[in-house]
């Protein structure tokens, strides 16, 4: 018996890649828009923000995101693999993860399977290598549709 998505965590890159002209806008525009859709009639998963550096933090609001330091591929393995059959994640990063080994990424992505969506940020995002993480990847501008794929 498959259990309902009751949780969606929201993952987002906050790392120096965003300090690029105009992508610190960009990013903050997809944490306000996710705030958003936490409020809409079809959200039924409790939103959890989260944003990712060294660590993966817990924070209260995606309102203003300050990027800058550096992506932790290992932390982000060890917050997917930690994720109960209730929880979903959605992560939002341009895909700039500098000299990690994909193979154990992909591997705790496809363990969480179709509750696992990547929404592409930035005019550079790494497109390939987020699809090559998982086929729920999304442009930026198609994130809302991510959202209520993994929360309604």
């Amino acid at each position: 018996m498959m259990i309902g998505i009751e949780v969606l965590n929201v993952v987002v890159d906050a790392s120096g890649s965003f300090c690029e002209f105009g992508k610190q806008h960009m990013l903050d525009y997809l944490g306000n828009t996710v705030m958003n859709a936490e409020n809409m009639p079809w959200a039924r998963a409790q939103f959890n923000f989260c944003i990712w550096r060294e660590e993966i933090v817990a924070v209260e609001s995606l309102e203003k995101i300050p990027a800058e330091g550096v992506t932790n591929v290992e932390a982000l393995i060890r917050f997917l693999l930690e994720r109960k059959d209730n929880e979903a994640v959605l992560l939002i990063t341009d895909g700039d993860f500098k000299g990690a080994d994909k193979r154990p990424l992909k591997n705790a992505a496809e363990t969480l399977g179709n509750r696992f969506a990547v929404a592409a940020a930035g005019f550079d995002a790494s497109i390939l290598r987020l699809h090559s993480m998982t086929p729920n990847c999304f442009a930026a501008e198609d994130m809302l549709t991510a959202i209520k794929i993994l929360a309604s």
